[in-house]
């Protein structure tokens, strides 16, 4: 437990210093050394959310997974019972009439089976849990891009403060990176 702690205290304390070399460079008006200096692409920070974004989707498949367990149990039970509950009595009396008719001996059921099954047999099963989950879900299985928005927006920003063409320039293409990124659109 102690080992696991000092390496927390050494992960944060890490973290820190990134982030003031960053904002360092940012006031100091050093814009390209603070886009190489992000912290959001430290080791560290991309292990975090690594881990992140493993978790979410994996929470995200496990309820998604549990909703269509619990779809398809109550489509098969759901099902079994509407079954009996509809069929069960022209079933029986079907057998019964086709008993009494034969003498006594069972020749078949002599029931009509589809006047049991309503016309819309879809009707019966149940709503679709695991899609509206997966759908639900979405959020969890997406990547988040919070901390590197607002660090690529602050190098952007230190670009824009110089107000040379080139600079401006820069500052755009800085901004459309991010939005240019596949990560940006998966979600």
């Amino acid at each position: 437990m102690q080992k696991i702690s000092l390496l927390l205290l050494a992960f944060l304390v890490g973290c820190s210093s990134v982030e003031k070399k960053f904002t360092s460079e940012l006031e100091t008006g050093h814009c390209e050394m603070a886009l190489e200096k992000i912290p959001e692409n430290e080791t560290g920070a991309k292990l975090l959310s690594k881990t992140q974004n493993a978790g979410g989707i994996a929470l995200s498949y496990a309820l998604t997974g549990a909703a269509y367990t619990g779809e398809v149990l109550l489509d098969v039970v759901g099902g079994t019972i509407m079954f009996v509950a509809l069929c069960g009595p022209p079933i029986a009396l079907g057998v019964i009439a086709s008993t009494n008719s034969n003498g006594g001996s069972s020749g078949g059921y002599g029931g009509n089976i589809g006047v049991c099954l309503p016309g819309n047999i879809e009707a019966l099963l149940a709503p679709e849990f695991g899609k509206q989950t997966y759908n639900a879900s979405k959020d969890l299985r997406c990547p988040n891009l919070v901390g590197i928005s607002q660090s690529l927006r602050r190098v952007a920003a230190c670009f824009s403060r110089r107000h040379k063409n080139q600079d401006l320039e820069k500052a755009n293409q800085t901004l459309l990176s991010l939005q240019q990124s596949p990560r940006y659109y998966e979600c």
